[in-house]
């Protein structure tokens, strides 16, 4: 890495590169989506993308006039951390919907509260998933991965090379139809679990109706979905795992 030579040339570069990380920062989950963490994530911005100019700048060489062209450059490195950010959230969307959809089946959707740093509402048994999920995504050396393929972008995806193929668009459908799969193998446990248990609370209710079934559901589902979440939590680290794994090959494939 060479002293920085401040020239038109490197001033587009650090556009091009300050364009495709504020938007591929956007999408990361370490960051919280309100707060004082919008603050942290402009000096990170500014920090990687002065970085990886001072870095690439011996590697690429844009000869672009303040035209029109220079704004549809711009347009193609927001389509290029559009398209490694949405693998990203995919990722995380997966890590609520976990959460989410057990908080329904259990019930404990109905009462709500405010995620910290975060836009929407959601139970506490969805935060409380994401986030260990989060954790556990950490541990794994995620940051590091995402920084890895953020650089690796620009040697597969120069600035001012980025096509809109029927590839691209298949790549995103193939990662949203496979992470959706494995959501539902997640959560597979539980839905078998409460359909039993509804079903044989129907046939409970048919054959002794004097027997108040509305009263007994709400603890019995309670204390099934305690039981099952206390055996499945050991487990959590490794479809985490396997996750995370999943978003790896995206990436490779998508590169």
């Amino acid at each position: 890495m060479r002293p920085l030579d401040i020239s038109f040339a490197t001033l587009l570069l650090f556009i091009c590169v300050l364009v495709r990380t504020s938007v591929f920062v956007m999408f990361l989950p370490v960051f919280p989506k309100q707060g004082a963490a919008r603050y942290a994530k402009i000096g990170v911005v500014f920090a990687l993308a002065a970085l990886l100019t001072s870095v690439l700048a011996d590697k690429f060489t844009l000869a672009v006039d303040w035209d029109s062209r220079l704004i549809f450059i711009v347009l193609q490195e927001i389509g290029v951390g559009c398209s490694m950010g949405f693998l990203v959230l995919l990722f995380e969307e997966t890590l609520w919907s976990f959460g989410t959809w057990v908080s329904n089946l259990i019930g404990l959707d109905m009462v709500e509260t405010l995620a910290p740093g975060m836009s929407t509402s959601s139970s506490a048994l969805s935060f409380f998933c994401a986030m260990l999920g989060l954790v556990i995504f950490l541990c794994l050396d995620g940051h590091h991965f995402l920084l890895l393929v953020l650089v690796a972008s620009f040697d597969a995806i120069p600035p001012g090379s980025f096509v809109l193929s029927p590839g691209l668009c298949q790549l995103a459908w193939q990662g949203w139809t496979e992470l959706y799969r494995f959501l539902i193998l997640m959560v597979s446990p539980f839905l078998l679990l409460f359909t039993v248990l509804t079903v044989e609370l129907g046939i409970l209710g048919k054959m002794v109706p004097q027997m108040n079934i509305f009263l007994m559901e709400y603890p019995l589902r309670l204390a099934a979905a305690f039981f099952l979440l206390a055996w499945f939590l050991p487990l959590y680290g490794q479809s985490i795992e396997m996750l995370y794994t999943m978003l790896q090959g995206l990436f490779y494939v998508l590169w």
